[in-house]
């Protein structure tokens, strides 16, 4: 943990009052996942969620290579109930309505497919100083590291953490 933190603080940059944050060599991975490869397998878990059908799995989390495991309880009090592990002893539960879980599903969709794409990707961060607002950019990139493609992400799991729709514990 202390070696992240020291290369994430080797790669903030102030540029103009924004730091610009590059997280890429620490966030880089290798994308094609097979559906016996236990490292996320997210059509299969979006599938699950669009449905809000009962499902467990296990995965292999990218930053610190623990395989962790990620749960569908099914609906209970009318919501969808999602749970997943997060490195340290912590989880993550999510209370989705219909059209949240929907989204969310939509989401780990469009994640499988730069998973799968063969490609390494990785993230960029931008946050503005003044307005604590942060962009996110999820990126492609080429066997020799050369960047193909960065988009913004809207991260809806994101919103849904900033929301409390999704909740952090264990820390």
């Amino acid at each position: 943990m202390k070696k992240i933190l020291i290369i994430v603080l080797i790669s903030i940059v102030v540029v103009g009052g924004v730091i610009y944050f590059s997280a890429q060599e620490l966030f880089k991975s290798k994308g094609n996942v097979e559906a016996s490869d236990k490292s996320g397998n997210y059509d299969v878990l979006a599938d699950n969620l669009d449905s809000c059908t009962k499902y467990k799995t296990t995965f292999v989390h990218p930053i610190t290579g623990e395989t962790l495991t990620r749960e569908i309880l099914g609906i209970i009090d009318g919501k969808c109930v999602y749970g997943e592990q997060i490195p340290n002893g912590g989880k993550e539960e999510c209370k989705y309505s219909e059209e949240q879980r929907k989204a969310a599903a939509r989401a780990y969709r469009d994640f499988a497919k730069i998973m799968g794409s063969g490609n390494t990707w990785g993230f960029k961060s931008k946050i503005d100083i003044a307005t604590g607002k942060m962009e996110v950019m999820l990126c492609t990139y080429d066997d020799k590291g050369n960047e193909i493609k960065c988009e913004v992400s809207k991260n809806v799991l994101q919103d849904y953490l900033d929301n409390g729709i999704c909740v952090i514990s264990g820390y």
